[in-house]
């Protein structure tokens, strides 16, 4: 039908098929597109790709890290190391910012209150306040 919306396991597949056999400064340009497409909100499949593994040990590491952290981290481990990585277009920002909400919601939800008052983030530390994401 005309007005519908595809899956987003569809949006993430047409970015598999094309980085499977894409290199160099093209795969770099492509994480960066799903990093920014609407509608792409999991990585993991894109982490496993053999050539995107690759980067992760030459001179464009960082978008390897980059891409690692939109699949597990959050907005304030983007910040904490931000000198690290490369700088977020403003749609990038804004998904991962997203992503960060989504992500404390449901640790917030799988634990108990009792058991998460003062310490929900990953390291034991306290969760950031909604301001600062």
């Amino acid at each position: 039908m005309a007005g519908e919306q595809k899956p987003a396991s569809n949006h993430l597949e047409q970015f598999i098929l094309l980085a499977k056999g894409t290199s160099g400064s093209a795969l770099i340009a492509l994480i960066n597109q799903v990093l920014e497409a609407p509608g792409v909100y999991v990585f993991g499949e894109l982490l496993e790709l053999t050539n995107v593994r690759e980067i992760a040990k030459g001179p464009n590491a960082a978008y390897f890290q980059l891409l690692n952290l939109f699949a597990y981290g959050t907005y304030p481990d983007y910040v904490a190391n931000q000198n690290n990585l490369p700088a977020l277009t403003r749609a990038q920002k804004n998904k991962l910012k997203h992503l960060t909400i989504v992500s404390l919601a449901s640790r917030m939800k799988a634990e108990p209150s009792d058991q998460r008052a003062g310490r929900d983030h990953r390291d034991g530390s306290a969760l950031p306040h909604p301001t600062q994401i």
